[in-house]
Parts: structure tokens; sequence; C-alpha cells
């Protein structure tokens, strides 16, 4: 699951499951006018592997599209896991002991800045060229392709199901998925959609600007999947709250970046980034949040 790829992200209703709701025709393609690549490229540590996907995208003439370069989602995957964090609405997290880690890989799909999204365990098979890894009725909260792109807020969830396929030359991500509206602690359908992610190998000179990306920016990004970490280790549930009037979080995130990556090759610029990176991360808590460690 690792290189230089075309990528195909493609979602669209199929049924409409809630009495007075008009299914929605519109399809979600992401290479309208324009060809999206990511640079996948893989980290492994003992148990864990991170899958990081950086993304952009080429016009119409095949040029790359200034300002399209972004740190796209990152996949953490951990065999034998001793714990995942269910979504629970309303941007909270629960922690949950596996009760029969072996034989079982979790799927942490991340926000862009390392935060929560979602996360599901379950078993790879297959053999030779061919593996498959699934896993269904997963909680998760609504995509940013819904509200930036589709500009939905309708709805507040989805209830998740994933299939990933993987071959030599290329891997695919099929979703089938209920779009869910939340009301308290009620859960109600609203509708279906199917979902394609896929990723078409391509040379790996296709992807060389992020590859570049890469190599300036990241001690950065180690430093923050690091603090991440210490965190969730630390904390049996996690809640989010942007404050009034706030940006969202992965933004203020993102400028730090900007800020102290000239210093991150120095043990106290580095200790002040990670200091900062907490601060951040606290201040999108619930005030009487406890305070992360």
């Amino acid at each position: 699951m690792g290189g230089c790829f075309l990528v195909d992200y493609n979602f669209h209703e199929t049924k409409a499951l809630a009495q007075g709701y008009t299914r929605d025709e519109r399809v979600y393609d992401v290479n309208q006018k324009k060809t999206v690549l990511e640079w996948i490229y893989p980290v492994e540590e003992g148990r864990k592997i991170r899958v990081q996907h950086v993304l952009f995208a080429l016009d119409e003439q095949g040029q790359f599209m200034e300002g399209s370069m972004l740190r796209h989602q990152a996949e953490d995957w951990e065999y034998a896991p001793a714990f995942y964090f269910e979504y629970q609405g309303q941007s909270r997290w629960k922690k949950v002991r596996v009760e029969k880690p072996q034989g079982q890989w979790a799927r942490r799909v991340t926000n862009l800045d390392d935060g929560l999204r979602y996360q599901c365990v379950g078993a790879w098979v297959g053999q030779g060229q061919r593996l498959e890894w699934e896993c269904g009725d997963n909680f998760a909260p609504i995509p940013g392709r819904e509200t930036r792109d589709m500009k939905r807020s309708d709805y507040q969830a989805l209830v998740r199901g994933t299939r990933l396929v993987t071959f030599p030359s290329h891997f695919v991500e099929r979703q089938k998925n209920v779009k869910t509206v939340l009301a308290g602690e009620e859960r109600k359908p609203l509708a279906e959609e199917v979902g394609r992610n896929w990723y078409l190998r391509m040379p790996e000179k296709d992807c060389q600007q992020a590859m570049d990306f890469v190599k300036a920016r990241g001690a950065y990004w180690r430093l923050l999947q690091e603090t991440w970490a210490e965190v969730f280790e630390q904390v049996d549930d996690f809640t989010e709250a942007t404050p009034p009037e706030a940006p969202p979080r992965f933004m203020k995130i993102m400028e730090l970046e900007d800020e102290v990556l000239p210093r991150l090759a120095d043990p106290a610029g580095k200790a002040e980034a990670k200091k900062r990176i907490l601060e951040i991360i606290q201040t999108y808590r619930p005030t009487a949040a406890p305070k992360v460690p």
C-alpha cells in the first residue's frame, strides 16, 4: 500500500431510509476538472504501521495545481491491539479493550492533524497477491467531503462498512455506509450510500513533489504523531469542542508547523513545539475536560 497512486474517490446515495427524505442524486467525484494523486508511504515500528497519505492535484493540462499539496489522512495499523477508540457521537470517543486481539488488526483513520476520526478492528485474509481486510458497523463522524464539498448539514455521523482489497498494481477501499442523524442518544438512519476509493499505482517520479514535501516537513509530522500517541495511551475517553469563533483545530496545528519547523533539530525547540501542540489539543477540548498528559 505504499508508493505513488492515481486516486479516485467516488460516493453516491443509493437509498432513502427516513420517511420524507429524497435521495440526493449528486455524485461526489474528486477528479472533476482535475486529477488527484497521492504519495503513500508506510513507517513500521514493531506491531504498528503508519500509512501516511500526501495528496496533490494536477489541472486539466497535467500541470501541478499550486496550493493543492496536502498532508492528508493517515492510517495507523496495529497488530493484536490492546484497545481502540469507538466513536460515540457529538465529538466523543471511548477507549474499548479488545477481548481477543490475536490475529486482528486495528485500523485508525486520522484527522488532518492526527486527531481521532474512526477506528475498527478486523483480520486480514487471503493469500498470494490478493489480500482483504473488512470491518463493518463502524460508527464515525460525518466526512469532511460532505460538509466541505457537498454542503450537507442534515446529518451528523456515518455507520461505515469498509472492505479493503489489495493487489500489487492497485488497491481499492469499498464502502457501504448509512448516513445517520443524531438526536440526543438516538441514532436515526437517513440514507444509504456506497463509495469507492481506488488507488492505481503510478511511477514514483510522478509524486516527486510530494516526496520533497514529506522530506521538508517530516520532523514535525513525527513529533505530532508521537504527541498524540502519548495522549491516547493515557486517556480512557476523549472529547473535542471547538471554541467559539475558532478555526478547525487542524488549521492551528498547521500554523504551528510553519512556525516551529526551523527549530526542531534543537532539543529545546522540539520540547517547546511539543508543549505548544499539547496546548492546542487542550484548547479544543471541553472546559471541564481533564488536562491532556
